[in-house]
């Protein structure tokens, strides 16, 4: 796989995981988890250390699966960047 293969490669899931996040249902069921795991996390006794580093684990893991998509976006992102310059370059180069 070349360079702009695979740099393409990364624009397309850019693109993919930007539309997971933009969609609605999806949006709303990451806001509803981390909002749950927070109110249960507030919830449990300050003794029980069990409970409270078991809810900050859900928490971290959901965190976790939504940054996950954020850092495709934004990898994508340096990628098209890449591509475009690129190919500026080249325009450049033929007109010489």
């Amino acid at each position: 796989m070349t360079d702009d293969q695979k740099r393409q490669e990364e624009v397309n899931r850019a693109a993919h995981a930007e539309a997971v996040l933009k969609n609605p249902l999806v949006k709303e069921v990451l806001d509803r988890l981390e909002a749950d795991i927070v109110k249960a996390w507030e919830g449990t006794n300050p003794r029980d250390q069990e409970a409270r580093e078991r809810g900050w684990m859900f928490y971290v893991t959901v965190r976790k699966f939504r940054n996950q998509f954020l850092s495709y976006i934004e990898t994508g992102k340096m990628a098209s960047v890449q591509l475009e310059e690129k190919r500026r370059f080249q325009l450049f180069s033929r007109g010489k």
